[in-house]
């Protein structure tokens, strides 16, 4: 069989002709630092919900999944058990001609730390993704007894997505 015929065969069959893209050569995962031992202080003030932005504008839109990983390194006493620290990443979307607004979305993934665990401690959960952008916020909820001082944890949060594998070939 020629050369010719043979390529002919091969194309016919679906193989095109190119690069090959050695998987890892591209890095499919990507670890996006939110906060690196970073101390998250709140008043505690009876029955309140206290909430800071950690980040905002992340785009998210090459990643088929996503973790959210939040360890607490260090807290100090909490009022009460149903004192809770959570981590919540949101669907977001921002216009130019407003920039001062965030549109904000569902909820993609939270993860909630009550006053009773035991730290240092890390948690993982899953995140929804929506195509677009997304933002990351802590907030605070004080149970039913007021604190008596500043209620304090030192946490480190990552968003670690994966990105969709390249196709194996490259077309010329």
């Amino acid at each position: 069989m020629s050369e010719r015929h043979a390529h002919m065969n091969a194309t016919e069959v679906g193989i095109v002709e190119g690069e090959l893209i050695d998987p890892e050569d591209v890095p499919l995962g990507e670890v996006v630092d939110i906060a690196r031992r970073v101390e998250l202080t709140f008043d505690g003030r009876l029955s309140s919900e206290q909430t800071v932005p950690l980040a905002t504008g992340i785009d998210s839109s090459d990643w088929v999944s996503a973790v959210l990983v939040v360890i607490i390194h260090s807290f100090n006493t909490w009022a009460t058990s149903d004192t809770t620290l959570q981590v919540d990443v949101q669907a977001i979307d921002l216009v130019s001609d407003e920039p001062q607004l965030v549109f904000e979305g569902a909820s993609v993934s939270l993860v909630k730390i009550f006053g009773d665990q035991v730290g240092p401690a890390m948690f993982c959960e899953q995140v929804s993704l929506s195509p677009g952008k997304i933002r990351v916020v802590a907030r605070w909820l004080q149970g039913d007894v007021e604190a008596s001082d500043v209620q304090r944890a030192v946490v480190s949060i990552q968003l670690v997505g994966r990105r969709h594998v390249p196709p194996l070939y490259h077309v010329v």
